[in-house]
């Protein structure tokens, strides 16, 4: 860290990344004028428009840098650090969120005012565009390297609005609760989707910070041509995936689709991406905190908690019983007797249970192979798949795609 807090080593740097990802960034002095960039400033440069800027860009709360979202597809961030006893600014971006779908010349840019068309078209053909999370991941590490202080992607995006408060939130769930009352979406990134989702089921809160913001948007399901419309459709795909996941985690159903409500309720007001990222943040953190104490309700010891949380992780691989065993810290006998006294419930048939529950989804949701989602999920071999889909759903997996794939199920 020492080295990299040093300003000419931290130039140096900069210039690097910039090879690397093509996302602009400069140094201030605290006078905000430009000591460095890692681009032709001149060709972007307009003093009296980025001095006023880059105050607005100046961190509200000490210690977390803030996102600058516009016009849904432009983001900027920036963070004062101290080199030698002097204080300079870190300028991030702009970065672009997507690619205009309209020539540039009929595209008004908020973060590029002074550049001319043929400048600006240079330029967006050599930023490739990049999602939120790794936008603010970028952010983090530059912050990490230059200010030798921790911060997470999860802190930097909420730093960058306040209109998604898990107050407000619930104070709209509490409403709508009330009224209910009273009337009586390759594998490896599905993988990553599944996980994600698994850990929401299973109320891990702090293995939900790997995944921030990790499935929205998805290029490869594009609904809308406008970012901040396919970032909404995005979210509601999300949020009702979450929902049903959080029923099978535990989660009341009613107070779980009221939840998927208010938040699609929510959405419809966000002005940016950004702003639709940090609902699902937020409605992410929602559900799974609920589900946590849903379960924390139910008579668990903390053994058996950590052995559910584990099965769930790695149902994609062997859950041996030794694993779990060194998991908790008990014996494999010793542990095999607790599981049953606890859940009712062998632990080989909770494995296997939760297998099938993830094939059910598997099946109605992704298009892969039922050879495949057999072999995803650690069968070993579709004939015992088969066997054991059927005896807890009662249909086999060809039967279950045909009556439920992809149908509506809000």
């Amino acid at each position: 860290m020492e080295i990299i807090s040093m300003f000419h080593s931290g130039k140096k740097l900069l210039d690097l990344l910039f090879e690397y990802n093509k996302i602009p960034v400069r140094v201030l002095n605290s006078s905000l004028q430009v000591l460095h960039s890692s681009f032709d400033v001149e060709l972007f440069w307009n003093t009296n428009f980025h001095s006023e800027l880059y105050r607005s860009l100046i961190p509200k709360k000490e210690g977390i840098p803030a996102l600058c979202a516009s016009n849904s597809i432009e983001m900027m961030s920036s963070f004062p650090f101290t080199s030698q006893g002097k204080e300079y600014y870190l300028v991030i971006g702009p970065a672009l969120l997507a690619r205009p779908h309209s020539s540039t010349q009929n595209y008004s840019f908020t973060f590029f005012p002074s550049m001319r068309p043929d400048d600006l078209e240079k330029l967006i053909c050599i930023m490739p565009p990049v999602s939120i999370t790794q936008f603010a991941s970028f952010v983090r590490l530059l912050y990490i390297a230059f200010t030798d202080q921790e911060v997470t992607v999860r802190e930097i995006i909420e730093q960058s609005t306040e209109i998604n408060t898990p107050h407000s939130i619930s104070r709209a769930l509490s409403n709508s609760m009330f009224e209910q009352r009273e009337k009586k979406s390759g594998h490896g990134s599905y993988a990553q989707e599944l996980l994600l989702l698994n850990t929401i089921k299973s109320g891990n809160l702090d293995a939900l910070e790997y995944f921030a913001g990790s499935f929205l948007p998805r290029e490869e399901f594009r609904l809308s041509s406008d970012p901040l419309r396919q970032a909404i459709y995005s979210f509601i795909t999300a949020i009702t995936l979450i929902t049903r996941f959080a029923v099978e985690g535990g989660l009341d159903e009613e107070l779980a689709f009221n939840m998927c409500e208010v938040y699609v309720q929510k959405v419809d007001h966000c002005k940016t991406s950004l702003e639709v990222t940090s609902l699902l943040y937020t409605a992410a953190q929602d559900f799974t905190s609920r589900i946590r104490d849903t379960r924390q309700q139910i008579s668990y010891s903390n053994h058996i908690i950590r052995c559910t949380d584990y099965i769930f992780r790695h149902l994609h691989e062997p859950v041996s019983l030794e694993a779990l065993s060194r998991e908790t810290g008990l014996s494999p006998a010793y542990l095999s007797v607790l599981f049953k006294k606890e859940t009712g419930m062998p632990l080989a048939d909770f494995i296997q249970l939760q297998r099938v529950e993830e094939a059910k989804n598997l099946l109605r949701f992704s298009d892969y192979q039922i050879s495949e989602i057999s072999s995803f999920l650690a069968f070993s071999s579709q004939s015992y798949f088969t066997s054991v889909f059927k005896r807890h759903t009662g249909m086999t997996p060809k039967k279950y795609r045909e009556l439920y794939f992809r149908k509506n199920w809000s």
